[in-house]
């Protein structure tokens, strides 16, 4: 079996390196069944003073985002996919999408 995780900050990215992703397996390898999982965004907020002195009541607040996504392919043989695919997915992938590549035996 092997797993893909993919981790993100950046919505729009993610959705577009996901469904690139998701063309490349189907194109190279027709006989692997994989899945897709996502999981719920992580948010996290904080806010932060406009001004230390006079204006107490003044917040910004912010929000960051985080983005998580499994791949699963189950119908993995040495045969049926070549690595030098997934060389292609590292080559085009976004700065701000992480990329991890699990192989479970």
């Amino acid at each position: 079996m092997l797993t893909l995780t993919l981790k993100s900050i950046d919505k729009i990215s993610h959705n577009l390196y996901l469904k690139y992703l998701n063309n490349v397996i189907t194109c190279f390898s027709n006989q692997v069944k994989f899945k897709i999982f996502t999981f719920p965004v992580k948010k996290k907020k904080f806010a932060v003073l406009k001004s230390p002195h006079v204006h107490k009541k003044s917040f910004e607040h912010f929000e960051f985002k985080k983005y998580k996504t499994i791949v699963l392919i189950s119908n993995f043989n040495k045969d049926s996919i070549d690595f030098k695919h997934f060389k292609l997915l590292l080559l085009n992938k976004p700065k701000n999408v992480k990329f991890n590549l699990k192989i479970n035996v």
